[in-house]
């Protein structure tokens, strides 16, 4: 019984990371192993710090300032130097108002999606690794993982629209939960085309689905946003649908119901939610940095530390994603749907098609290499998008009332 119990205590141990990753090499692991939980527990404090100043102090106020110079604003300027105060004033304020909870709303619920949502959110950041040194664990399936917690948070919003005892809440709650199950399809999909590259050839005792590996891997060879463009283009456009950000807002959609499942929630608790939607920027970001651009390795020297160059890296896409905010318009619920089961799925598994050709022209028959890859890809794109166009209808104009009809 006791063998019993450490075999399957050690094997939880070596799924969460506290045993070492198996790497593609014989001499080591990549990474390096954590003394204990005590180190785990004092480097996700230090990680939570970063990313809360980040969040509070830079991350907030650049979407203000980018949004504001796109609407010709200015954004906050008063609280701060440039405004850069402007947020904490603003959590000042958010802590300080009086939490109020509906008149016949479930209290339990109403609550407990708050945490729902805030500990997954948490939990998926303590996954991701900044650097093969700078990281809280290592997971050996990490990217199951975190896609694990990912598939929690449709239970918290559901909750929270349910509990809330409002229409507008409920109808955002179904909108919300619809939306992130619909798209935690195509994105699964899609991580598929990197999980058989990076694990293409090597032995069963050494395949991972660790974020070490996978960037370990592309440090070797090459950025896998090259090797399989339509991978990341489908896990980008479902990151968007998973933050639910314009143009995919629609749980929210202020303009339609009020602000969907948020709507009854204040002070403290909202300033939680609306924190979470950050985390999940920070943390999509992250996961498209790791799996499609290299993670923390730089491609010109060593200048930086691994951790900076990654940091670098998720701002530059959470730079993107607030320009997306401002420049386009949200889309219908069916509109967004239907992008999803019949356009983003479709693609993801000719991704996954596409990703094991790669891998027998490149490591079984040793016919094709890096530069070939990327001229073929450029070339599969541009015939695949002369093909779409060809092949699109054009639907006709449409004369909602004809004028030369007297009688309307």
């Amino acid at each position: 019984m006791a063998t019993l119990l450490e075999n399957i205590t050690d094997f939880v141990l070596f799924l969460l990371g506290f045993l070492g990753i198996p790497g593609r090499n014989e001499a080591g692991t990549y990474g390096k192993d954590l003394a204990g939980f005590l180190d785990v527990a004092l480097m996700g404090v230090v990680i939570l710090l970063i990313l809360a100043l980040d969040l509070a102090m830079f991350i907030i106020w650049l979407e203000r300032k980018l949004m504001a110079r796109m609407m010709t604003r200015r954004g906050p300027t008063h609280i701060g130097p440039y405004g850069l105060f402007q947020n904490i004033a603003d959590t000042v304020k958010l802590l300080s108002k009086e939490l109020i909870n509906p008149k016949m709303a479930d209290k339990f619920g109403f609550h407990i999606a708050v945490a729902i949502a805030v500990i997954t959110a948490t939990m998926s950041i303590f996954i991701l690794p900044f650097s093969d040194s700078f990281l809280v664990t290592a997971p050996n399936a990490g990217v199951l993982l975190v896609f694990a917690l990912f598939s929690l948070y449709p239970i918290g919003v559901l909750v929270a629209g349910w509990s809330s005892n409002n229409k507008y809440s409920l109808l955002g709650g179904f909108r919300s939960a619809a939306q992130l199950i619909s798209y935690e399809v195509p994105l699964m999909l899609s991580m598929l085309g990197v999980l058989i590259l990076a694990n293409w050839g090597l032995p069963v005792s050494q395949r991972s689905f660790s974020f070490l590996t996978i960037g370990a891997y592309q440090n070797e060879t090459i950025w896998l946003v090259f090797l399989i463009p339509f991978g990341f283009a489908v896990a980008f456009v479902a990151m968007l649908g998973e933050t639910e950000r314009v143009p995919f807002d629609i749980p929210e959609a202020e303009s339609e119901l009020v602000m969907g499942w948020r709507t009854e929630y204040s002070a403290s608790p909202f300033m939680l939610i609306m924190a979470v939607e950050y985390f999940h920027m920070f943390v999509n970001s992250g996961i498209i940095v790791l799996l499609f651009f290299g993670g923390w390795f730089m491609p010109f020297g060593d200048f930086l530390d691994g951790a900076i160059w990654f940091l670098i890296k998720v701002h530059i896409f959470v730079i993107i994603m607030i320009w997306i905010r401002a420049a386009l318009p949200r889309i219908r619920i069916d509109q967004f749907l239907m992008l999803g089961w019949t356009r983003l799925i479709p693609m993801a598994v000719i991704n996954v098609f596409w990703a094991i050709g790669l891998g027998y022209l490149m490591y079984d028959l040793q016919i094709i290499d890096f530069t070939t890859i990327a001229i073929i890809n450029i070339v599969f794109i541009f015939a695949l998008f002369v093909l779409v166009g060809l092949f699109s209808k054009r639907k006709s104009s449409v004369t909602l009332v004809d004028p030369s009809n007297s009688e309307v």
